[in-house]
């Protein structure tokens, strides 16, 4: 599964990193189609400072992690989302990122922003 089709149909970095065999498809959920996962959204991107994360089908705990280009995890937090306070992203550099989500059902879905 990739974020940006063009990019790895071209061998663009960070695409062109990858040492695997690949193919595509437009369907990624893996036959994981379950109506009762939540879908997330994040916003703004690029982000300053904040950056926003709103849901469909949950309003319970969530398990965020942040993790750099590389994969390392840089922060792991656990928050409420109904309320929620937006993810504080003033102290990371420039660059992009990725949040693993997990709500409290197991269900899991990573999105990649990038700080300005």
């Amino acid at each position: 599964m990739v974020d940006d089709v063009v990019a790895a149909l071209n061998n663009q970095f960070p695409y062109s990193e990858w040492e695997a065999m690949v193919t595509y498809s437009m369907d990624c959920t893996a036959g994981l189609n379950d109506k009762n996962a939540a879908k997330f959204s994040i916003h703004p991107n690029p982000a300053k400072n904040e950056l926003f994360l709103t849901s469909t089908n949950t309003s319970g705990n969530l398990k965020i992690q942040t993790l750099n280009i590389q994969g390392k995890l840089l922060s792991t937090q656990n928050i409420t989302l109904q309320n929620q306070p937006p993810l504080d992203v003033s102290r990371l550099k420039s660059g992009i990122y990725f949040l693993n989500i997990e709500d409290e059902n197991g269900y899991t879905t990573t999105k990649k922003f990038i700080k300005e």
